[in-house]
């Protein structure tokens, strides 16, 4: 199904437990996500050997899984849903696949993870922008780096509104927002497959100089920030993926990290 189609479910942050089965099916079945947000993300944190990983939203787990089946050390998924815990624990369960684990969280509270303070790095997929909150955003990003090495990496991947407001991508559109504002609504359709509903997501628009203020808060600076679109020549039966940028990829590090440099993000 796609965008315009059927009425799609809408769903706000506290709403995934209810969709779990259509989230999780659209995750599994997001080229648009894999090809410029996952895979990016997987890429840039190679060599994943050794490396212990958290994954902050982890929702049902496909990234997680990507980072453990590369080769991390460890890599532990948590999420404010249990239900999309439990549907993670299902689909990759620690029997298959003994260096990934899944654990609930309230919003920030990482205290109960194990391994404080020994994570190489974190990565936060379409999670930052379900908040309303700037304080909300800052205590994640502040709970993060507490279990982040010295000198480990965080890596945000969000949609990318500033370039894309407005786009139709395979798996999500993007409804026209007249005038964006931080912390306003905006809506993005995520297209259902195999018969799952379409999703509608009601999420909040924050750009990416709200991200560098908001990061800038929690102790990280920005190192480096991507927007990848799919080449001309590139196989696949993409949309606006090959003129605008769905996502929006960014890297940061702790404050004061020796070889870090400040990259000016879009205002």
């Amino acid at each position: 199904m796609g965008f315009g189609v059927t009425a799609p479910v809408r769903v706000a942050q506290g709403d995934y437990d209810k969709v779990v089965s259509a989230h999780s099916a659209y995750v599994k079945g997001s080229d648009t996500d894999q090809h410029f947000a996952y895979g990016p993300i997987l890429a840039q944190l190679e060599p994943l050997a050794g490396k212990r990983i958290l994954d902050y939203g982890a929702g049902p787990g496909r990234l997680a899984q990507q980072l453990a089946a590369g080769g991390a050390e460890s890599v532990v998924g948590v999420d404010i849903s249990g239900a999309s815990m439990d549907a993670a624990r299902r689909d990759y369960p620690s029997s298959a696949h003994p260096n990934l684990s899944f654990q609930q969280i309230a919003s920030g509270d990482l205290s109960k993870v194990p391994g404080a303070g020994s994570f190489d790095a974190a990565v936060l997929s379409f999670v930052l922008c379900t908040m309303p909150d700037r304080g909300e955003i800052v205590g994640v990003l502040q709970g993060i780096r507490s279990v982040l090495k010295p000198g480990g990496e965080l890596m945000i991947a969000e949609s990318n509104w500033e370039k894309s407001n407005g786009a139709d991508f395979i798996s999500f559109s993007m409804p026209k927002v007249d005038q964006l504002r931080s912390g306003e609504s905006v809506r993005a359709i995520l297209k259902g497959k195999d018969g799952e509903p379409d999703l509608e997501t009601q999420d909040y628009f924050w750009s990416q100089k709200d991200y560098a203020e908001m990061l800038g808060e929690a102790g990280f600076r920005v190192r480096s920030i991507a927007e990848p679109v799919a080449a001309l020549d590139e196989p696949g039966d993409w949309l606006d993926e090959r003129r605008t940028p769905p996502n929006v990829i960014i890297t940061a590090v702790e404050s004061g990290v020796s070889g870090a440099s400040d990259h000016q993000p879009s205002a």
